[in-house]
């Protein structure tokens, strides 16, 4: 799946890095530019992405991986303070490695950095002091570290921030609903934790360039998803393992941009499911191990764009499998309670040829499909 389920910040005490920080926005000069070129190539970092073009993305460094693409020791900080004599880079990637906030504090002096992710990185969350210095800084991602409230704190000086991702969470709702209330035009969030609530709701509510939202959240209350109703420019909807219900369906009616909507786990059912049916630029839809049953799947009639259903571990069949409107569009899917018999399998390859089926039991490899076909008395694979 796709998939695969947007952040934080405060006043920032400049005296913790003097004599060891260098804050300077000063352009490289040349000279400056090729020995650390020559510098980074020498510890095996990879220059590949500095010749991205904007229009795909712009410059990026990548440390954490080497000069094959493969995991490297190079996430340091002496490549930080390297990488900051490169000011034509707007992405830098950080992938494992140990770094302090020495090494991060360089990361001021790039002119053009729009997009800082951070991965499994070790680093104390003072280090992230510099945020607010990156002032041209538009996506902060943090993945499998543990944010608090601190790195909120110093996240939310960013006035300029779009999109805030992260995987591990030691934050409170207080903490979280001061960084939202210090960011206005967010437009992107990927939260994992117990930490959002109504009250954080209805912040986010008020976001009307929302465009992204995942959580799975349990502190928010059934009146706590009524303040989503107003995003009607949503595409990527996911609140997998919330408590979001069928009384809460309603407002998704106005997300008519939609095209990724995951509601795993859910307190959904097929009561629920009328207000689907209108949202029909939908590509990605999850509704595994909720209520829904066939009934609730003639709400998928009019998503002429759906190319990815999954509805495992619910009882839906094949008869409701089969109101999927272009089959021949569906790339991958998830059927079954538990693994299928020969004459089901049979029966879902009839109604997708060409899609990659899986049901809890995992993948229809080419033996499985074969013993199946076999059993049926049938020839795999076919003749022509």
């Amino acid at each position: 799946m796709r998939s695969q389920m947007s952040s934080q910040f405060l006043a920032v005490c400049l005296t913790l890095f003097v004599g060891s920080c260098t804050w300077s926005a000063d352009p490289a000069k040349p000279s400056d530019r090729e020995a650390a070129l020559s510098k980074l190539k020498a510890n095996k970092v990879s220059l590949g992405g500095l010749t991205i073009e904007p229009k795909d993305g712009g410059p990026l460094i990548n440390l954490g991986t080497g000069l094959d693409g493969g995991e490297a020791s190079n996430a340091t900080d002496e490549n930080l303070r390297l990488v900051a004599q490169l000011p034509e880079l707007e992405r830098v990637y950080v992938y494992k490695g140990k770094v302090t906030a020495d090494g991060l504090a360089a990361l001021a002096a790039l002119p053009k950095l729009r997009y800082l992710q951070m991965y499994a990185t070790d680093m104390p969350a003072g280090a992230l002091a510099v945020l607010p210095k990156l002032s041209q800084l538009k996506s902060l991602s943090l993945g499998e570290y543990q944010v608090t409230d601190e790195v909120l704190d110093y996240a939310g000086q960013i006035k300029g921030l779009k999109t805030f991702d992260h995987t591990k969470s030691a934050i409170t709702s207080e903490g979280f609903l001061r960084f939202l209330i210090a960011i206005d035009g967010l437009e992107q969030l990927t939260l994992f934790g117990d930490y959002v609530d109504d009250a954080c709701l209805k912040r986010i509510g008020e976001m009307k360039e929302m465009k992204r939202f995942w959580t799975n959240s349990k502190k928010v209350t059934s009146a706590g998803w009524n303040h989503l109703a107003g995003l009607h420019r949503m595409q990527d909807l996911n609140l997998s393992e919330t408590t979001f219900d069928d009384e809460n369906m309603g407002v998704l009616k106005q997300m008519t941009d939609l095209k990724t909507l995951i509601l795993n786990k859910t307190r959904i059912s097929d009561i629920g499911m009328p207000s689907l049916a209108g949202l029909t630029k939908m590509h990605d839809l999850g509704l595994e191990g909720t209520k829904i049953t066939d009934t609730g799947m003639a709400a998928v009639k009019e998503m002429t764009e759906l190319d990815n259903l999954f509805v495992g571990m619910t009882d839906v069949t094949a008869q409701g499998l089969a109101l999927v409107p272009k089959k021949d569009r569906m790339v991958m899917m998830r059927v079954g309670k538990g693994a299928m018999t020969a004459k089901q399998l049979d029966e879902m390859m009839e109604m997708y040829p060409k899609t990659q089926i899986f049901d809890p039991s995992g993948y229809w490899r080419p033996e499985r499909i074969e013993a199946a076909m076999k059993e049926l008395g049938k020839e795999y694979p076919p003749k022509k």
